[in-house]
């Protein structure tokens, strides 16, 4: 949702922001979202344009016959604002980098890396088009710092590509998110990062398979890992 703040409250210790939606379904419109106070969201001020993610983005929106996208619903219920970024009142520029604000939900904190674990490397090792990206792909540690709640990655995820390499400082972000979800996912369900187990390299290689690198390959690959380890 892109908006105005017309009015910031507190209560507690959350800021409460009263603005007028911007969005062409829905121009006009008001609505209330809070987020904890914080240095970040204390530089937000009346007149501001900001875009904001609730964590049920998609659940919370209806297309039309026309395929247009109507939003929002009319109740919310528990949602809560997973990402928010100011921007420039044209919605499509952004201020200068230090008038910018981002703010994220940082969530629960699954993993502490310093490194690609060898399950990244992996991918890195059978898939061309993710060694020809390496760089991006390591950004991945810095996405997984600013946030490890699953809900704000899908946010980040519904970002243009170019406006995701603005907002986060990078070139080729998409990626670093796409490999920080894989991560987060697989955290989720008790993955060995530095020695991988079948199940858990067919699903970061199924993003090789995705980007070009055929399914025998990676059944070979596999079969050599676990001969190797024999």
């Amino acid at each position: 949702m892109s908006a105005r703040i017309n009015q910031i409250d507190a209560a507690g210790n959350f800021h409460v922001f009263n603005v007028e939606l911007l969005n062409e379904h829905c121009y006009g419109k008001a609505e209330v979202f809070k987020l904890p106070q914080t240095e970040v969201t204390g530089r937000l001020q009346k007149g501001d344009v900001v875009t904001y993610y609730y964590a049920e983005d998609f659940a919370g929106s209806a297309i039309g016959e026309d395929g247009k996208i109507f939003w929002p619903r009319e109740s919310r219920g528990e949602e809560r604002v997973v990402l928010l970024f100011k921007c420039a009142s044209d919605e499509e520029n952004f201020p200068r980098p230090e008038e910018r604000v981002l703010w994220l939900d940082k969530g629960e904190r699954l993993l502490t890396l310093d490194h690609l674990p060898r399950l990244v490397e992996i991918l890195l090792e059978v898939s061309p088009y993710y060694d020809r990206r390496r760089s991006a792909v390591e950004k991945s540690l810095d996405v997984l710092e600013l946030s490890q709640d699953p809900e704000t990655i899908d946010a980040l995820f519904s970002i243009r590509p170019e406006k995701l390499d603005v907002l986060l400082g990078g070139k080729d972000m998409l990626f670093a998110v796409q490999i920080a979800d894989a991560l987060l996912y697989l955290a989720s369900l008790g993955a060995d990062f530095e020695h991988p187990r079948r199940r858990e390299l067919r699903q970061i290689l199924s993003l090789a398979v995705f980007h070009g690198t055929s399914e025998k390959a990676v059944r070979e690959y596999i079969d050599s890992y676990y001969r190797e380890l024999s």
